[in-house]
């Protein structure tokens, strides 16, 4: 009888501790699990990145990222295992392309990822009178800097940029943020005069006095000493007149609470 009950005893004693343990087993089978899917699954080949897609933000073709920056990022890529690839894998790689403002990854299939690119648009090509010149984006990001005329020129009528003379000529240094501050203002004008449908061509920037260059030939003169709120609020007066009579005009000086024009 004793011995009968001993043995009750045991049993329910295992009972007992099982039962109290029981309820950390599923958390250690889940860590046996992830540590070996850690170890094992980035050793498996079927699951190694064979293919690389590279999409703008919009999920279109980039228009300024080089086919030799596209091969290095998909050399980078190609060969890792699925569950490896991360962002940081190609941060060195993008971190060097000053065209890449941003990035992400997709991972579309088990050996395929897309890199989507949020690119940084040329809109400005900043000159100097020795033929240096620099290349930014509407931010005052420098993306390039080409140190003879000839290279300048080329770029120009690639990308079909504005020009922007200006005197002294900033600090400009590829992939950093540039010292040319009048790029807001600049990005300000251009936005009032394509809404009257001008067209500017080129900015030449002297002591504080911008003279804009539309296409058609047209000069618009403008203050940076001056409020330039107040300046373009004048030119929108001035273009309803002169859309509403239609003025020719070959110049319009806006640093004046009369602005002065010039009728051709």
């Amino acid at each position: 009888m004793d011995v009968v009950t001993s043995k009750n005893r045991e049993i329910s004693k295992g009972k007992f501790i099982l039962r109290k343990y029981s309820k950390y087993l599923k958390y250690i089978l889940y860590l046996v699990f992830l540590c070996l899917a850690v170890i094992v699954l980035p050793r498996i080949s079927i699951f190694n990145i064979e293919r690389v897609d590279i999409k703008n933000h919009e999920y279109k073709k980039t228009e300024y990222i080089t086919q030799e920056f596209k091969r290095e990022l998909k050399d980078q890529l190609v060969g890792k295992s699925y569950f490896s690839i991360t962002s940081e894998t190609i941060s060195d790689i993008t971190g060097k392309n000053p065209y890449v403002k941003s990035f992400w990854i997709e991972k579309t299939l088990l050996d395929k990822v897309q890199v989507n690119i949020v690119e940084r648009v040329p809109v400005y090509l900043i000159k100097e009178k020795g033929g240096k010149c620099g290349v930014i984006d509407s931010d005052a990001y420098t993306l390039e800097v080409l140190e003879n005329e000839e290279a300048c020129t080329e770029y120009q009528s690639k990308m079909n940029l504005i020009s922007v003379d200006v005197a002294p000529f900033p600090i400009l240094t590829p992939n950093t943020q540039s010292s040319f501050y009048y790029t807001y203002s600049i990005n300000d004008i251009t936005k009032i005069l394509e809404k009257y449908g001008y067209e500017p061509d080129r900015f030449s920037i002297k002591d504080g006095v911008c003279q804009i260059q539309l296409e058609d030939k047209k000069i618009v003169v403008i203050s940076f000493n001056q409020e330039l709120k107040k300046q373009l609020a004048r030119f929108v007066v001035i273009a309803e007149e002169i859309k509403n009579k239609n003025i020719k005009f070959s110049l319009l000086d806006l640093r004046y609470e009369r602005p002065v024009i010039k009728v051709e």
